[in-house]
């Protein structure tokens, strides 16, 4: 499973990035990048088993920390 999901993610990948550098568009490679490596890493740890927290907890207790209610 874990090769079916980097199979596709490269797939995808190939699909996109080619012709951002045909067109030599650095920045939005990069870009492009930086929001689909983090997807990446999530679905790849998400099959492994790792937990990964939720991260509205800590945002819920910094607003109610802010606001006080």
């Amino acid at each position: 499973m874990a090769i079916l999901i980097i199979l596709v993610y490269l797939l995808i990948g190939y699909v996109e990035i080619v012709p951002l550098i045909k067109a030599k568009k650095t920045k939005e490679i990069w870009g492009y990048s930086v929001f689909f490596l983090l997807p990446f890493l999530f679905s790849i740890l998400i099959y492994t088993g790792l937990d990964i927290p939720n991260p509205a907890d800590p945002i819920k207790k910094a607003v109610t920390s802010i606001v006080g209610r």
